[in-house]
């Protein structure tokens, strides 16, 4: 089952290649990335959704919800 997030900010192809990046370095195993949606294989635990925010928020991204 797929968890997605939306996420604002994501305007360009280089921010859907920081996104990868950013969730290749956690690691967070993911399905798709495109502008302003990520779809994770499976829920993050806690520290690696509080990693994958406050990464984001360093390049100026926010999620804005997830499911």
């Amino acid at each position: 089952m797929a968890y997605d997030y939306s996420i604002s900010g994501m305007v360009c192809h280089r921010c859907v290649l920081s996104v990868k990046d950013i969730l290749k370095s956690i690691p967070l195993p993911f399905e798709k990335v495109s502008i302003g949606q990520v779809s994770l294989r499976s829920m993050p635990d806690e520290n690696q959704s509080a990693e994958f925010n406050e990464i984001l928020k360093e390049i100026d991204l926010h999620i804005l919800e997830s499911r």
